[in-house]
């Protein structure tokens, strides 16, 4: 299992589940496909309203293949 953003393991974005743990909330969105319309294009990116959450404690990705990841406080506004 890797535990770091820039691991070299082998793995799609398509489903993943990715959770944001900020103060006492928790944010969770999924990888949508971009295939899921005619004529569209989705971009695999996540904006998360955080409101006013200042500073994240942890990101973690679950992808549909089983590989976890995670990554430590980060600070928010950023892409």
């Amino acid at each position: 299992r890797p535990s770091r953003w820039n691991a070299t393991w082998l793995r799609s974005e398509m489903g993943a589940l990715v959770r944001v743990f900020c103060g006492d909330q928790i944010f969770t969105q999924r990888v949508n496909s971009p295939g899921r319309s005619h004529s569209a294009s989705h971009y695999n990116m996540l904006h998360f309203g955080l409101g006013k959450c200042t500073k994240v404690k942890k990101i973690t990705v679950h992808y549909v293949n089983g590989i976890k990841a995670a990554t430590a406080s980060t600070l928010v506004d950023r892409i």
